[in-house]
Order: structure tokens, then sequence, then C-alpha cells
């Protein structure tokens, strides 16, 4: 009985290292695949989220700095115009609405898809 015994456990030592199979590689390789896209996917949503924040903060900050001027100025100097700053666009409308003044600020940048993106911001100034 011992030498049975004996010849079970090298039996299933020979096996035991004898290593992985086809399969199971194949198996591991293609989890391994599965993980390392996701995460560079969302390694990459996660990258252009952040750009697309920190261009809706620089847009909002843009448009509030001309919205805060115009309505510091006298109240016949409010007038439309334009101008670039650090690759924003910015464009303010004034429209008359009784004796207001309503002060319209659109702020536009290129995102990183190619696309157009664009905040606005409004108030009015009385005489």
């Amino acid at each position: 009985m011992h030498g049975l015994q004996h010849r079970r456990v090298a039996g299933a030592l020979r096996r035991s290292r004898s290593g992985f199979t086809f399969a199971e590689v194949l198996v591991a390789l293609l989890v391994l695949a599965m993980v390392v896209f996701s995460v560079t996917g969302f390694l990459s949503w996660l990258v252009r989220s952040g750009a697309f924040a920190r261009n809706v903060t620089a847009g909002t900050a843009l448009a509030q700095e001309k919205l805060e001027a115009l309505l510091a100025s006298d109240y016949a100097d409010v007038a439309d115009g334009s101008d670039t700053v650090a690759g924003y666009e910015r464009r303010w409308t004034v429209t008359l609405d009784g004796q207001l003044k309503v002060i319209r600020v659109a702020v536009r940048w290129d995102n990183a898809l190619g696309t157009f993106r664009e905040i606005h911001v409004k108030s009015a100034v009385a005489p």
C-alpha cells in the first residue's frame, strides 16, 4: 500500500509541475487584453473629461470677466464687440430692452475632438 500511495503522490507532483495548458494561457491573455483595453479606454475618457473641465472653467472665467468689465463701464460706452484671449473667442452683444441694455457674452473654443464648444453669460445694465 505504501508503494501505491507513493506513486499517486509522485504522479500528482508531475502533473502539478507540468505548467499551464495552451488553453489556460489563451484565456489568461484574453482576460489581460480585456483589462488593458478597458483601462486605456478609461484613461482616454479621463483625459478628455479633464480637458473639457479646464476649458469650461477658463471659458466661464473669461466670459464673467468681460461681463463684469462691461457692467463697470459707463452706460453710454457699453456696445457690441469681440476679442480673442488665449485661444478663446469672446463675443458680446448688447440689446435694448426698454431702458436696460442686455449684455450677452459668448465664449467659444475648439475642443480636442475638433468641434466647437460655447458658453454664454448675460446680465443687464441700467442708465
